[in-house]
């Protein structure tokens, strides 16, 4: 085996390690119930409420600068 495949198969092993650990947390943030229908936990509806405030942000901040509303 040469350096380039032992390098390949580190960064295989990395990736392997990361979608593992997603599936893992994901539970945290996205349950599915009995009936098979998912739903926020607690801790995704922050999330969501997090990302929601940064999009807003970052529109009214695109505006300010389109329109030059800085002194």
């Amino acid at each position: 085996m040469g350096i380039l495949e032992a390098i390949f198969e580190i960064f295989s092993g990395v990736g392997d390690w990361i979608v593992s650990a997603l599936t893992d947390y994901m539970e945290l943030f996205w349950v599915v119930n009995d009936t098979g229908v998912g739903q926020l936990t607690f801790l995704g509806v922050l999330a969501v409420a997090g990302l929601a405030f940064s999009v807003i942000f970052l529109v009214i901040g695109i505006i300010q600068r389109f329109l030059h509303f800085r002194g």
